[in-house]
C-alpha cells in the first residue's frame, strides 16, 4: 500500500507493548446542514500508476488504477507463490507517488491453535498460540467497535510460538465483541520524496471472534 506522511488524522496510535500497535478512533463528527454542496468533481486517490508484480509461481499481475485513482482486485486460480523460496518483485511506474520497486521473500503460512470463539476476560492477557514457522512475522490482529473503533496490530517472532495481547489493550477496547485474526507476513518499507510506500506479502492464518467481558 502506499501513504503519504503528515497528513493530520483523527485517530491516535500508541505502542501499548513490544511489537504491539493500537490505533483508536473517535465517532465520526456530526456537523450542521450547510446547504446543498456544490459538486466539486470525483476526487482522486493518490497512486503510483501502473503497478505490476511478477516472479513466483504465476504469470505477472498487472494493476491500473481506475479514474477515481483506486486499483483493482486481481484475482487468479493459481497462489502468488508455493513457498518462501519465491521472490517476488513488486514494481510502480510513479505518478503521484514516486517509482518503486520492492522484492520480497514469500511468508509461509501459520495456523492458529487458539483461542476460538468464545468469551475472553480483559483482566488478564490474552495469549495467543500458533503452529507452524515462517519467514518475516507473525501478526495478530484485533479489532472492535465501540463508541469510535479500536485496531491493534501486534508483531511477533515466528519462533516462539506464542503472542501476549495484554490486558491494558483488552480493558481499552471494552466489554464486547471483538475479532481475532492471524497473519504471517514479509513487509518492506521504502520512503521516497515525502511518501511512505510499504510492499507486503501475506499468508491468512485463521480468525475468531470473540467476546470481551
Amino acid at each position: 500500500f502506499i501513504e503519504t506522511a503528515g497528513v493530520e488524522s483523527p485517530c491516535t496510535v500508541s505502542e501499548p507493548s513490544a511489537g504491539c500497535r493500537l490505533t483508536a478512533c473517535p465517532p465520526p463528527v456530526m456537523v450542521e446542514d450547510a446547504g446543498v454542496p456544490k459538486d466539486a468533481g470525483m476526487p482522486v486517490a493518490p497512486n503510483a500508476g501502473v503497478i505490476t508484480i511478477a516472479g513466483g509461481a504465476s504469470e505477472m499481475v498487472t494493476l491500473t488504477p481506475g479514474a477515481a485513482g483506486l486499483y483493482p482486485v486481481a484475482t487468479g486460480t493459481m497462489a502468488l507463490w508455493a513457498n518462501s523460496d519465491a521472490i517476488l518483485t513488486v514494481m510502480g511506474v510513479g505518478a503521484d507517488a514516486p517509482m518503486f520497486g520492492v522484492s520480497l521473500a514469500g511468508p509461509d503460512a501459520v495456523t492458529l491453535t487458539a483461542p476460538a470463539s468464545g468469551n475472553v476476560p480483559v483482566a488478564s492477557d490474552l495469549v495467543v498460540p500458533w503452529t507452524g514457522s515462517t519467514p518475516g512475522d507473525v501478526v495478530v490482529a484485533m479489532s472492535a467497535m465501540r463508541d469510535g473503533t479500536f485496531s491493534l496490530e501486534c508483531r511477533f517472532e515466528p519462533s516462539a510460538g506464542t503472542g501476549t495481547i495484554p490486558s491494558a489493550v483488552l480493558s481499552a477496547m471494552g466489554a464486547g465483541s471483538a475479532f481475532l485474526s492471524l497473519r504471517s507476513e514479509q513487509s518492506r518499507n521504502i520512503t521516497r520524496n515525502g511518501w511512505d510506500v510499504t510492499g507486503a506479502r501475506q499468508a491468512p492464518g485463521a480468525s475468531a471472534v470473540l467476546t470481551l467481558e
